[in-house]
């Protein structure tokens, strides 16, 4: 599958520094990487660096993530106001590991106002024969949305970090960058974009294996409802909309 990378690796591994801020049991990382984009990433505290650590008793944790990651969503989106935001469940809802961009969107309502709230889940290629970003393209292009969020599984090196981490961004999520390949993919939507993403999948080459492919933990299905919760309300919250 093209997972995306967790940005916190690749600004690691490009020596870009971070500030850190500890919220609660969160701690909270902002980078601003290469290409003049910010990205937070929410980790439980003390364990940004060491994120070979596993992930038990976490409980804490887990229920003001969601509340932390609000906080950075409202970093990325600042004063702006929107009349329209589309957001996009990434992924195959077919592959547990893979759904929790359809996860959010299930845990979202469409409609309001002040933003009016727009929701797809386009499906992989494999299974509709469209690559998703020309979905997303065409459905932006029609709508013409103020702000397009998308959400995705995103792939990590450590153990430490699957099911225990999310990331904000503000950039395009790039498809494949977190297993050794990746394309432009949703870069050109004419409109800003916001990526928010949790790993749900540790790459084989963090396990010593020379393949592309990566692998998931035992209790997925528990971390794929505990992160899609998460940002469902994060999302809710940073756009003053009711959790």
């Amino acid at each position: 599958m093209k997972y995306s990378i967790l940005e916190c690796e690749a600004a690691s591994d490009a020596a870009i520094g971070g500030k850190s801020k500890v919220l609660g049991a969160c701690e909270i990382v902002c980078s601003r990487l290469e290409n003049g984009a910010t990205c937070y990433t929410v980790m439980p505290r003390g364990r940004a660096k060491t994120p070979r650590g596993g992930r038990d008793s976490l409980d804490e944790y887990y229920g003001q993530a969601g509340d932390a990651l609000a906080a950075c969503l409202k970093r990325l989106i600042g004063k702006r106001k929107f009349k329209r935001v589309l957001i996009v469940g990434l992924g195959n809802r077919g592959m547990t590991a893979d759904a929790l961009g359809n996860k959010v969107i299930s845990l979202l309502d469409a409609g309001g106002k002040a933003p009016h709230i727009s929701l797809i889940a386009p499906q992989v290629s494999i299974a509709t024969g469209i690559d998703s970003s020309d979905v997303v393209r065409g459905v932006a292009g029609r709508i013409e949305p103020d702000l397009i969020v998308l959400t995705d599984t995103l792939a990590t090196a450590y153990y430490g970090r699957v099911g225990a981490c999310y990331q904000a961004a503000d950039k395009a999520i790039i498809p494949g960058s977190g297993v050794g390949g990746g394309n432009g993919g949703y870069a050109d939507l004419n409109a800003p974009v916001i990526s928010i993403g949790a790993p749900l999948v540790i790459t084989a080459r963090a396990l010593g294996l020379d393949i592309d492919d990566a692998f998931t933990p035992a209790d997925i299905d528990l971390c794929v409802d505990r992160c899609g919760k998460d940002i469902a309300r994060a999302i809710n919250v940073a756009l003053g909309r009711a959790c």
